[in-house]
């Protein structure tokens, strides 16, 4: 009992009450030193992207968009089937501005200041959302696809992208057939579901974009001042 005394007594202060030691956690977990540190870490975050060049805060997009459309396939299909077809009816105007949402700011970092790879990137996002609302079923998916049976923002905004692009880039892209993971050829099968599931109603304006007015494979006609001057030599 008397080593406990004085261990105790040892801890009194000059009034006589014990001293009482916050702990760290009790430190850290005070409603004002989260929010202090909050608006530090927001501060460097902010430093850090604005020390960032904007291609490559166009690449960061790009990259974290890469991942969406099988977020878009998963909304449109797994995320609300378990709603009644009322709740998925209601809940289809929300999704649509989502993913409208989305491709906009996807084409915004594809403009011409960006990369082609970037901006080959991009074009590629905007397809796969575009085959995710193509296949996509129940209520909601349903909704959405009516959705863009008449709104032209996929259509667009693939425009947009390919518009920016230089003369050798779209011929890059429209020449690749070695696979059919080229994207030329899936944007090819994009066209055919358009067709079948009556969406994107302009896509045929964004291959002919794309591919340009002639075929590039085949040579160019000669007039009849070409064709004469050629029977002479």
């Amino acid at each position: 009992m008397s080593d406990m005394h004085v261990s105790k007594q040892a801890r009194a202060n000059e009034t006589g009450d014990a001293h009482v030691r916050l702990t760290s956690n009790s430190e850290e977990g005070t409603p004002e030193l989260k929010h202090t540190r909050s608006e530090e870490k927001a501060l460097r975050i902010r430093d850090q992207v604005n020390s960032l060049d904007n291609e490559n805060l166009a690449n960061i997009v790009i990259k974290a968009a890469e991942d969406h459309p099988d977020s878009v396939w998963k909304t449109l299909n797994i995320t609300y089937q378990r709603l009644s077809g009322t709740n998925q009816f209601d809940m289809a105007g929300e999704v649509e501005e989502d993913i409208i949402d989305t491709i906009e700011r996807i084409t915004e970092q594809c403009g011409p200041s960006a990369n082609l790879q970037t901006r080959y990137n991009g074009l590629s996002v905007l397809r796969k959302i575009g085959k995710s609302i193509a296949l996509s079923y129940d209520t909601l998916a349903h909704e959405v696809r009516k959705r863009f049976q008449w709104d032209t923002t996929m259509e667009d905004s693939m425009m947009k992208i390919i518009g920016a692009m230089e003369p050798q880039e779209r011929l890059a892209i429209y020449r690749d057939n070695t696979s059919p993971e080229a994207l030329w050829p899936k944007l090819l099968e994009l066209g055919k579901l358009a067709e079948g599931y009556c969406v994107f109603k302009g896509f045929p304006e964004v291959l002919d974009l794309l591919q340009g007015d002639e075929d590039p494979e085949e040579p160019a006609e000669l007039d009849d001042g070409e064709d004469e001057e050629s029977d002479d030599e």
